[in-house]
């Protein structure tokens, strides 16, 4: 597997999110730090940098799509020989046929696009994405992607308004042709730690969901997979989490996740990625160790 590295040019956006863990303003805590905008030429020594250690990256942000120097930031990355780039968007830019054709075009089959999807109806979408339109420029730029042959998944942060919709979400993904998709616990940073009495859930709460969605996902010949959850909460369904495939201690994020002193007794230890911290400061640690 190839070594990936995630840059992050600047934080803006044209959708505001309630659960946004990176937003657009320096005053919002974020305990990830707050990336103000990069010069091209900047960006260029810090792609030449990466690629000394790193084969693949992922262009994050923010909305990465929105610069201005987009498509010469593409161009760079293939010009240095990253076997992967992987765009991480909200989709909405890609509605334009000829920017999606344009991008498609530059990274060939080294391109990727991650692209975030929350709720499979307009109201709901539009709630957590905090911008009217969002929904429908969304779904045209997974169509445009998808008929361009792109390789894409999606994510879908699992928060208190949109957790016993997730089956129905995959439904929908799957009519629209999308073959991966992914669940992420939703990250109490940011905009999401200012907004979590209303959007963050206890874990448990979405468990079932989340199982009901892997389950309508292998129904629709997909194989949706689950992150940021610990393991004892999945049980069998570990084995669908991205972290249950790592080879070694997972990453701790920076200190951004925690395990408790009783995890050291369960099997899945190694492996799982624990609890945000920021979790822990609204709901209690409630986890037994899995033998």
């Amino acid at each position: 597997m190839p070594k990936i590295y995630t840059c992050i040019p600047d934080h803006a956006c044209n959708n505001h999110c309630l659960f946004c863990t990176r937003p657009n303003d320096p005053k919002t805590h974020n305990m990830w730090g707050f990336v103000p905008f990069k010069k091209t030429n900047e960006l260029f020594e810090e792609f030449a940098k990466i690629r000394s250690f790193a084969s693949a990256i992922i262009l994050s942000g923010g909305e990465p799509a929105l610069r201005p120097d987009f498509f010469k930031l593409l161009e760079k990355l293939i010009e240095l020989d990253f076997c992967k780039v992987q765009v991480q968007t909200n989709g909405r830019l890609f509605s334009n046929k000829e920017f999606c054709e344009r991008t498609v075009s530059v990274l060939g089959n080294r391109g990727e696009f991650f692209v975030s999807f929350h709720a499979p109806n307009e109201k709901l979408f539009e709630e957590l994405s905090g911008v009217k339109g969002s929904f429908n420029e969304t779904v045209l730029g997974l169509k445009n992607l998808i008929e361009l042959n792109a390789r894409i998944r999606t994510d879908t942060v699992v928060v208190r308004q949109n957790y016993k919709d997730l089956a129905v979400t995959v439904d929908f993904l799957a009519s629209l042709g999308v073959k991966g998709m992914e669940l992420i616990f939703v990250h109490p940073n940011g905009r999401a730690w200012e907004n979590r009495e209303r959007i963050v859930p206890r874990i448990e709460e979405t468990v079932p969901f989340v199982k009901e969605a892997v389950n309508r996902g292998i129904c629709n010949g997909i194989l949706p997979v689950i992150t940021r959850y610990p393991f004892c909460v999945l049980g069998d369904y570990a084995k669908h989490a991205v972290e249950f495939h790592y080879s070694e201690d997972f990453d701790n994020y920076l200190n951004a996740r925690v395990k408790g002193a009783e995890c050291q007794k369960c099997k899945y230890f190694k492996n799982c990625p624990g609890i945000w911290t920021n979790y822990l400061k609204i709901f209690k640690f409630d986890f037994l160790p899995l033998d």
